[in-house]
């Protein structure tokens, strides 16, 4: 994984960690009750954040870390259209039952 790649990862993961902050996924967590399960995801997110800035340096010599920082970035990629569907799910329901 290059350089930038990992600059993505970082932005990515920052990126996540706003989006379980946002208006709609807290609208989406009270009425699907699983606000506890989004604050847990945000914590694991600020933890996963500081592992990459040490897994930067290490995957200069360690494939491992490479392949495991593009694992990370498809996961990243994936739990993000997921928040995009709670938040469109959510601004849905508030438009239908003001």
């Amino acid at each position: 994984m290059s350089i930038i790649g990992e600059a993505i990862l970082t932005a990515c993961v920052e990126m996540l960690i706003n989006k379980l902050a946002s208006e709609g996924i807290r609208l989406f967590a009270r009425q699907g009750r699983i606000q506890a399960d989004l604050v847990k995801w945000k914590n694991k997110l600020v933890t996963i954040k500081a592992v990459l800035d040490d897994a930067e340096e290490k995957k200069k010599t360690d494939d491992s870390v490479k392949l495991w920082l593009g694992e990370l970035q498809n996961l990243a990629y994936d739990v993000e259209d997921l928040l995009d569907e709670f938040q469109t799910e959510a601004f849905r329901e508030e438009v239908a039952c003001p």
